[in-house]
């Protein structure tokens, strides 16, 4: 399965720390790693899945005229814009992001993350939210600009991954 890790391109934790622990828990669960292919919490999904010994794919979805920024084996330059704002366009790259994953966790409350968990819930596709309530509170409130429906489950920061993972068969 091609597990997503959808977060803010900022260094800023404690996202970057909810991250690299959501790539490292994808890894010891044997599955694919995909991210935005950027800085910030992207970077370090694939820092934590390869520091827990990740054997599957990575991949890289990139938006236009930019280059990856770490060693993923798949790369995918789209040629289209990754929004910063909430935007809710299928010619996105975040669009294309929630379609290639099977499932995905979003680590920060930022526009271009809640435009990403829009989609996986507008798809039908199973999305959890790692991170504070307060955070969570913030990307459902964004959430609500968006005509999407179907939870999106919360994971306190430390907890364990592998129920959520564990459900997806």
């Amino acid at each position: 399965m091609v597990i997503a890790v959808f977060g803010t391109g900022s260094d800023l934790e404690p996202y970057c720390g909810y991250a690299a622990a959501a790539g490292a828990a994808i890894a010891r669960a044997g599955h694919d790693l995909l991210t935005g292919g950027r800085s910030g919490a992207m970077r370090a999904a694939l820092s934590g899945y390869h520091s827990a010994g990740g054997s599957g794919q990575t991949l890289a979805v990139l938006p236009a005229g930019v280059e990856p920024l770490g060693d993923y084996q798949v790369v995918l330059r789209t040629n289209l814009p990754a929004p910063k704002r909430f935007e809710f366009d299928r010619f996105s790259r975040n669009y294309i992001n929630a379609r290639i994953c099977d499932a995905a966790v979003a680590v920060s409350p930022t526009g271009g993350t809640v435009t990403e968990i829009a989609w996986m819930l507008r798809l039908g596709k199973p999305c959890c939210f790692y991170g504070s309530l307060a955070d969570l509170d913030l990307a459902r409130r964004s959430l609500r600009e968006f005509p999407v429906e179907g939870p999106l489950p919360q994971l306190s920061p430390g907890e364990d991954f592998q129920a959520f993972l564990g459900s997806l068969g």
